[in-house]
This record gives C-alpha cells, sequence and structure tokens, in this order.
C-alpha cells in the first residue's frame, strides 16, 4: 500500500492487521495543513521488505503497540527533514535484516527519533536492531540524535551499527543515546568505535562504562531460544535502571530492558472437597522462586468489573473465606471457578447487596514486584445469615493482646489475643530499631480466642539472636470496620 502524504492532512492506521508494507512518501510538507502519522495497535505480518517506509519524514511520526513479524525491516525512515519527529513505543518486532533502519540527514536536534519500552529481536542472520546509517557531519551539535530507553536488541548479527558518510566517527558528538536498555545476545553487540560515539547509561552492554550504571552480564531471559525476552526473577537487570527514571507500573525500581519484571501468575481454585455449612475455601498454584519470600494478595469484587477489594495477605496456598458460609452445591459437583456454589454472608446482608462474589490473587515478593491478577473465580451469594457460635463456646467481647509467655523465652513464646468479631489480623515482630523482623500472621479470622506460637526466627526462618523485641498486633473489624492496635515487649534469651 502507498500513500501520498502531500495529499492528506494526516494519516492513521489503527487495530489493523496488514499482509504488505506500508509505503508513505513525505516530500512535499505544508505545516499549515499537514497533521501527523499514527499507527497504534497494528499487526505486520510476512513482509520480505520494510513492514513501514517513509520517505522524507517531515512531520511528527507515532508507532505505538505494534507487532512486526517475520518481516525483513520492521520501520524504515529514509530521511528525515525540518518539522519531523519520530517517537516509537511498545513495539515487539522480529525482523531478518533490520528492526529500525534510518538513513539520511537529522536536521532537527534533541533526541529525533525516540524508541522506547520495544523488543527489536532478529532471526539470528546478517541483519541489524537499529542501523543508522549516512550520518552526516554534525561535528557543531552536542545532542543526541535517537534515543533508546528501555528497549531489547538481541539475536542479530549486530546489535547497533553507526555508518557515517566521513568514515570517522571521530568528528562526530554522541549522535546515539541508550538508557535502561540491554543490547545482548547479538553476534556482535557494538563495536568500540560505536560505544565512543554513543551515550550509554543504566545498561546491560558488554564493553560500556561500568561507571554510567552499566553492567556487562548475561540478562537472564525466560527463553531466548524460544523468544521469550522477559527478565526471570535472578535477572541482574531487575531495579538497575536508571534510580531518576520513572517507576515501573509496579512501583518498583526501574529494570533494564524492554520488558519490566513481573512475578509468576498463580492460579486459583476452589478446594476440591467443600461441606454444607462450612466456609469457603480455595487453593492456588505455589510460585517457589529461590532466596524469596513470597506473598499472595487475595481480593475480592462483588462485580465481575468492579474494582478489586483487598481481602488478605499470606505466604500460604489457601485462604478460607469466615464472611461465608456455604449453603448450597448445585447438582452433584461444581466447577472450579465456583459457578455453582451458593454462599450464606454471616452478617445481615451482604455488601452491596450483591448476588455474586468474586476472588483474585496476585503474587508478590518483599521488594514489591508483582503478578498480573489470577484467573477470576466466583460464587452466588444468598441472603441466609448463619453465625457458627453457641452458649457453650461464648465469643470475646473485645479485642486483645495479652501478654506473651514465657518471657524472657527460649526458644518459643506463645502469644494468646481475642477477636470479638470477624477480622484481618496482622501480628508482625520488630526489633529494637523498628526494622520488621518477622510477619506471625497476616490474615482474615473468625470471632474467637487464639494462642500463637513464635520460634524466634525471621521471615527467612533464621534463628534471631539474644535480645528486645516488639510484637505488634493489628486488628479491623469485618462487620463494622473498628480497629484494634497493641504492642507488647518480648526477650529473647539464649
Amino acid at each position: 500500500m502507498i500513500i501520498d502524504l502531500s495529499v492528506f492532512s494526516s494519516v492513521s492506521l489503527l487495530n489493523s492487521t496488514f499482509y504488505g508494507g506500508v509505503k508513505l512518501s513525505d516530500q512535499l510538507y505544508l505545516p499549515e495543513i499537514h497533521g501527523g502519522i499514527n499507527i497504534e495497535d497494528c499487526s505486520f505480518y510476512g513482509i520480505q521488505d520494510a513492514a513501514v517506509d517513509i520517505e522524507s519524514l517531515s512531520r511528527s511520526l507515532t508507532v505505538e503497540g505494534t507487532t512486526f513479524s517475520n518481516v525483513g525491516t520492521g520501520i524504515k525512515l529514509d530521511g528525515i527533514d525540518t518539522g519531523g519527529d519520530a517517537e516509537f513505543n511498545l513495539l515487539e518486532i522480529n525482523a531478518d535484516y533490520a528492526g529500525i533502519h534510518i538513513s539520511g540527514e537529522i536536521e532537527k536536534v534533541n533526541h529525533i527519533v525516540r524508541i522506547k519500552n520495544s523488543l527489536i529481536a532478529g532471526t539470528g542472520g546478517n541483519g541489524y536492531g537499529v542501523l543508522y546509517e549516512d550520518i552526516d557531519f554534525w561535528n557543531d551539535r552536542d545532542d543526541n540524535r535517537i534515543q533508546l530507553q528501555n528497549v531489547t536488541i538481541t539475536n542479530h548479527n549486530q546489535g547497533l551499527e553507526l555508518v557515517y558518510t566521513d568514515g570517522n566517527p571521530n568528528f562526530h558528538y554522541k549522535d546515539v543515546q541508550v538508557k535502561n536498555s540491554i543490547i545482548w545476545g547479538n553476534s556482535v553487540n557494538i563495536t568500540n568505535a560505536d560505544i565512543a560515539n554513543s551515550s550509554i547509561s543504566y545498561s546491560d552492554v558488554p564493553n560500556s562504562n561500568p561507571a554510567s550504571g552499566n553492567i556487562q552480564t548475561e540478562p537472564m531471559f525466560v527463553d531466548p531460544q524460544g523468544g521469550d525476552y522477559h527478565l526471570t526473577y535472578s535477572s541482574p537487570c531487575i531495579d538497575a535502571g536508571d534510580p531518576n527514571s520513572p517507576n515501573d507500573p509496579d512501583g518498583t525500581l526501574s529494570d533494564m530492558g524492554a520488558f519490566y519484571y513481573q512475578m509468576p501468575v498463580s492460579h486459583l481454585s476452589f478446594q476440591p472437597v467443600l461441606l454444607i455449612d462450612d466456609y469457603p475455601r480455595f487453593e492456588w498454584t505455589p510460585v517457589n522462586l529461590e532466596d524469596a519470600n513470597v506473598y499472595y494478595d487475595i481480593y475480592n469484587r462483588y462485580t465481575l468489573n468492579g474494582t478489586p477489594v483487598f481481602l488478605a495477605t499470606t505466604q500460604s496456598t489457601h485462604f478460607t473465606d469466615m464472611r461465608y458460609i456455604v449453603v448450597e452445591i448445585v447438582e452433584s459437583g461444581y466447577d472450579s471457578d465456583g459457578s455453582k456454589i451458593k454462599l450464606s454472608y454471616e452478617g445481615e446482608s451482604p455488601p452491596e447487596n450483591t448476588p455474586m462474589i468474586y476472588y483474585t490473587v496476585i503474587v508478590r515478593d518483599s521488594a514489591g514486584h508483582v503478578s498480573t491478577p489470577s484467573n477470576v473465580i466466583s460464587a452466588q451469594v444468598v441472603k441466609a445469615p448463619i453465625r457458627k457460635e453457641t452458649a457453650d463456646n461464648p465469643l470475646p467481647e473485645k479485642y486483645d493482646l495479652t501478654q506473651g509467655f514465657p518471657n524472657p523465652f527460649n526458644p518459643t513464646i506463645t502469644l494468646p489475643y481475642a477477636l470479638p468479631e470477624l477480622s484481618t489480623v496482622t501480628i508482625m515482630v520488630y526489633d529494637v530499631t523498628g526494622r520488621r523482623v518477622a510477619t506471625l500472621k497476616n490474615q482474615m479470622e473468625e470471632a474467637g480466642y487464639y494462642q500463637l506460637r513464635w520460634n524466634g526466627r525471621n521471615e527467612s526462618n533464621k534463628p534471631l539472636p539474644s535480645g528486645m523485641y516488639i510484637i505488634q498486633m493489628t486488628a479491623k473489624s469485618m462487620e463494622d470496620g473498628e480497629l484494634f492496635s497493641k504492642a507488647q515487649k518480648v526477650v529473647l534469651l539464649k
């Protein structure tokens, strides 16, 4: 498809699939009537030459959220004139010759071509990740013409290639800026001459300068042979980006490369055996990561597309929602997503008087990296209050954390506490500096009297030294929102 840009005020290609290349000619530019070029959420497949080929760009160009699979070249820009400006974001390119190919003069200054959050992978042949050729003499300008940020370039013959018209890059300032990126796994990642003419910082690039926050080590992709260039949990690229860059979407420090690290996703289901008049129990597949504390954050919502509401955190792989009672299992069995389960709410009425409840789980580590939400399971909610209490088993009238015993202790102390109603309970241990050393409980519990035992070990199950520690209990009623907090001092004496 050939588009003559001189006759269009703007061009937008949106949510489309192309099996042939798109060529755009922009040799005549009238800024008073012409808009930009926008390619968004498109897919290009099996194109032998350039999937997007633009000649003499003289307006803004944006390509975002687009994939290029088995193409000769992903994007080719032949000359960028005054008025031209290009930004490529969230691209996944698999190209035989060049992921992005730029040639000719770039007249405008200050990062005229910006490539962000993109994977540029090759087929292992003789191609390039980013090829920038016919670079003219630009000794009098001290800025970058191409900027790569959070880009992964891999599996090419050469990752980044700069070709100069005068043949001498020493006369040029840093033509390319590379930040928070990975150039690795190419036959030649980047030549020493091109490194000298590039500004590289907080990136994983062989032979780059460590003083600029760079590393030079295997990035540890999940499955590079299979085309999965996400980072594994042990990757040195996690949280290693520029600390002044915006945080990753999960709130942690910026990672290097196209894909920020996400925890593995767990699969959620109701337990295989549920009993009438018992609490609903569900479980999920464990996430096992070496030397990592893994937490599971449980959420519920009352409409399928509603806002998730935090319910509890646990390090186990199962949870019991003590707000509800199983009152009916439709037919002889039930689906793993709970669609044949009916629950009653242990109160006057279910939250928001909804007929359904939906559960999901998010996996988290102690650094704050999270997974995407698990699958959703659901159950019907009916109005049939049932309370699990009798006169022979009276409930506490108020919250309390009574003094642990023995105190001093070695190696175990018992911590009694009381809950007057269904509550979320958190019990933490802190040292005298205020640093948390152990999480003893973080879950929902029904009303009753409890005893918790602590063995004097930290969250990594290692023995703590003798000394004074602070036990902090926090509880929140699931019925009226009442908050309770109490602390006590205990002494570990060995």
